[in-house]
């Protein structure tokens, strides 16, 4: 009897140090009630969260950066400490952004150096390993009901890494290190974003504005980076031309062709065009942001790299569009279809319109 007893324990995880035990019992909230500031385990009340707020007023002192990516910069500070009776097992620093809306433990510091001089500090950025006992908390925290929470750990995430594991980081961190300037071009990206940060201190403002676009660059080169090693070919978008024609487009008088030009230097340009005049009839040319350029492009590069060539379907229609990209590298790719669009087709149609107001809205797919 007692072995098989010593057996469930071991399988119910109950043999494992008190610490485990309310990790492995934080994947399942409904097992956890809140008094206050207090949450227990109804299973086993010894087992306690328990958050103890800053005394110290720190909203406009050693404010972090990530801080600066909400939509409000208010920012207050807790211990939560993990307990097991009256025994802290281990306590966290805890952040809550967004006046309130989100509350996380502190992100880790992340170091890259100097392939040669290795107390040189090239880059730092803040993560979290998802097998810490750090992210087991922030999704015990996070309520993804909630929008507003929802919103605000988003924006948490654009700017700070996570990884699987250690290795992981590490290999990251080899990567960059051995050639630290293939996260150049990453970093001019993220430098096309305006940081407007509340602050009359020039040397906060410069080291936030630096540490912000460093999480924006490296999320963004952690994405391409990851895509790599599963194989796929990752390769920059630097303008897009899109071709829609038919006898007459979608009722349009006059009009048998149209097509939009997008340029990762910011330049939009509406052409129309009438019946079998190569000339175009009606030019709109728009001036957008390089950012939001550069924001769309990025959306569409791993969408189109699953794209076929063609989506032509037989149907009573004269309706075509062509979709070509141009890449860094001088290649291009070109995708044609009929009546369909090709997958989430829908949604860069959407990101194609609200780039700019257009004189006459365009026509995608």
């Amino acid at each position: 009897m007692g072995q098989i007893e010593l057996l469930w324990k071991k399988r119910l995880g109950l043999l494992n140090p008190p610490l485990q035990q309310i990790v492995n019992r934080l994947k399942n909230k409904i097992e956890w009630e809140q008094v206050e500031d207090t949450y227990y385990n109804i299973y086993n009340p010894d087992f306690k969260l328990v958050k103890e707020w800053d005394d110290d007023d720190r909203r406009h002192d050693n404010r972090p950066f990530y801080s600066y990516n909400q939509c409000n910069e208010s920012t207050s500070f807790a211990t939560l400490k993990i307990m097991c009776r009256e025994t802290v097992l281990k306590q966290f620093e805890i952040v809550t952004l967004d006046s309130g809306k989100y509350s996380t433990p502190a992100p880790e510091w992340g170091f890259i150096h100097d392939s040669v001089y290795k107390t040189q500090t090239l880059f730092d950025y803040r993560y979290m390993l998802k097998d810490s006992i750090d992210f087991a908390i922030q999704q015990f925290l996070y309520d993804e009901e909630n929008q507003e929470e929802r919103m605000a750990r988003y924006r948490f995430d654009e700017v700070v890494l996570y990884f699987d594991n250690k290795t992981d980081q590490e290999n990251f961190h080899q990567t960059i290190e051995c050639n630290p300037e293939i996260v150049n071009q990453y970093i001019d990206d993220a430098k096309l974003r305006s940081y407007p940060i509340s602050s009359n201190n020039k040397l906060e403002i410069k080291d936030v504005t630096n540490k912000l676009i460093t999480g924006f660059a490296f999320n963004r080169f952690l994405f391409d980076y990851r895509r790599r090693r599963q194989g796929i070919e990752v390769k920059r978008i630097i303008s897009v031309k899109v071709t829609s024609s038919s006898a007459t487009i979608l009722g349009r008088e006059n009009v048998a062709k149209e097509q939009i030009d997008i340029h990762e230097n910011g330049t939009v340009r509406h052409s129309l065009f009438n019946k079998s005049d190569k000339k175009s009839e009606q030019v709109f040319k728009y001036k957008v942001d390089k950012y939001w350029i550069r924001g769309f492009l990025n959306f569409l590069e791993p969408i189109t790299t699953e794209w076929k060539t063609d989506y032509t379907v037989k149907v009573r229609s004269e309706y075509n569009w062509e979709f070509i990209m141009k890449y860094s590298d001088g290649t291009t790719k070109k995708v044609k279809g009929t009546f369909a669009a090709p997958p989430e087709g829908e949604e860069v149609e959407r990101r194609i319109q609200v780039l700019t107001k257009y004189d006459i809205d365009p026509i995608i797919f």
